[in-house]
């Protein structure tokens, strides 16, 4: 009596035994997309719309009551040529990186 006697030919599945397969792998790939889904979109409602929003009337000359006209990266030419913009975004960075580093080092020495 040979060894695959009633297995069938070597390399033979059923054709609903791979249909099953396929579904579970699927079903075990999908699952946590779903678990992950209610969070993404409302993220994508609550940040990303008002940020999309905010960037098209950046590029407008919107006075708050009408319609802004469409006038393309003139602000942003505005803003970057302002000397004062530049000197308060080197501030940003250099409180930045004073406070992340106290805090680092006064939780390490605080650890050990």
């Amino acid at each position: 009596m040979a060894i695959s006697e009633g297995l069938g030919a070597p390399g033979f599945v059923r054709a609903g035994a791979t249909r099953t397969a396929r579904w579970r792998r699927w079903r075990r790939r999908a699952v946590p997309w779903l678990f992950i889904l209610p969070a993404v979109l409302i993220h994508l409602i609550v940040i990303g719309g008002p940020a999309i929003f905010t960037f098209i009337l950046s590029l407008t000359s919107w006075n708050g009551s009408t319609f802004g006209k469409f006038i393309g990266l003139d602000n942003y030419r505005q803003v970057f040529s302002d000397g004062t913009v530049g000197s308060a975004m080197a501030n940003n960075v250099k409180w930045t990186l004073i406070f992340l580093t106290i805090r680092s080092v006064s939780v390490l020495a605080r650890r050990y």
